[in-house]
């Protein structure tokens, strides 16, 4: 019997986990259904998880993959290594996947350093577009909008990073956030 409640108990927590990701996904313009996030948006933990929830979720994928054929500029690649090794074993099998979907898909070359050798070949791409487009103006995407102003670079992460914070933060916190 205490099986059977851990396995709800995963199951009900993955189901949060993952509607968590749509309000993420729609909230910064992917064809996801339901509310939005209300709270800053972290593209490269959100494109993470959702790769290690899609097994649960296969839509995520096509979410994703939508999002980022106008997107993928607005991802930092050395941020997506670096946060990697969080989710999971899975992870760079499947992030090697959606970096060779990517890189055809919204035609950026950065996308090609995330793809390993022997990657299995990512699946068709959809062939209609689900999202209407990226949603910058939207306070979830206020890291997006520093990108689009400021460029990929640390100087945009550091004043998302800052203008999130309620109370003040310190220079260590900072560079481990």
């Amino acid at each position: 019997m205490p099986n059977e409640t851990w396995t709800r108990a995963a199951d009900k927590l993955a189901e949060a986990a993952i509607d968590l990701l749509y309000r993420q996904w729609r909230a910064i313009g992917a064809g996801a259904s339901g509310k939005s996030a209300t709270a800053q948006v972290d593209p490269e933990a959100l494109i993470l998880a959702s790769l290690a929830l899609q097994r649960h979720e296969r839509r995520l994928w096509s979410v994703m993959v939508d999002w980022l054929v106008e997107g993928a500029p607005f991802v930092n690649i050395q941020r997506l290594k670096n946060l990697l090794p969080e989710f999971g074993a899975s992870a760079p099998a499947e992030l090697s996947r959606l970096a060779q979907s990517t890189a055809k898909l919204a035609r950026d070359s950065r996308w090609r350093t995330l793809v390993t050798l022997g990657a299995p070949p990512p699946p068709a791409p959809a062939l209609r577009r689900r999202s209407g487009g990226l949603q910058l103006l939207e306070a979830p995407a206020l890291l997006l909008r520093l990108r689009a102003g400021f460029g990929m670079g640390v100087k945009a992460d550091i004043i998302a990073f800052l203008l999130g914070q309620e109370l003040r933060a310190t220079v260590s916190g900072i560079a481990e956030s």
